[in-house]
């Protein structure tokens, strides 16, 4: 209801706007209370999330925990109760932090500490995975701190996007 009376009172229905979700999470009271499973609370959050989304047209950026395996792994494996989430969206990416030998291969006066790696996408190509372009992904310049985010070249190009 915070969301629908923030469209409704502040920005306006139809006007651009971006919902920031942080962080989906399992609600232990649903959980509890209602004797569900876990990937079942988590995926009637989801599908309300994405149903509040088609009726106000408006984007929502939902932020999640990886499990153990996101250290190793950049497919849809490594977010936790994922079934349902992967299922809903419309692009699935990780933010990642780069290592040590990704950071000492970049070239020029800007360093890129962190990296988003786009998992699934149902619009545009996005970056495949198994193909010419495996293991490709957008560097990003952050200060986390103020959640600020600057988009560098993807992994295969060493040129700066800009809009």
């Amino acid at each position: 209801s915070i969301m629908r009376r923030w469209i409704m009172k502040d920005v306006g229905v139809g006007n651009p706007c971006l919902i920031t979700y942080d962080y989906l999470r399992l609600d232990l009271q649903d959980f509890a209370s209602k004797n569900m499973q876990a990937y079942q609370s988590i995926g009637l959050k989801v599908i309300a999330l994405k149903d509040f989304a088609t009726k106000y047209n408006v984007p929502i950026l939902m932020l999640a925990q990886l499990n153990r395996s996101g250290l190793d792994t950049d497919d849809e494996s490594a977010l936790g109760l994922s079934d349902f989430i992967v299922q809903s969206c419309d692009s699935l990416n990780y933010l990642k932090k780069q290592s040590d030998d990704e950071i000492a291969t970049q070239q020029g006066k800007d360093i890129y500490k962190h990296k988003l790696i786009t998992v699934v996408t149902r619009r545009g190509c996005g970056m495949d995975n198994n193909g010419p372009q495996a293991k490709q992904y957008i560097n990003i310049k952050s200060d986390l701190t103020t959640s600020t985010f600057l988009e560098g070249p993807w992994s295969g190009k060493q040129e700066e996007v800009k809009f």
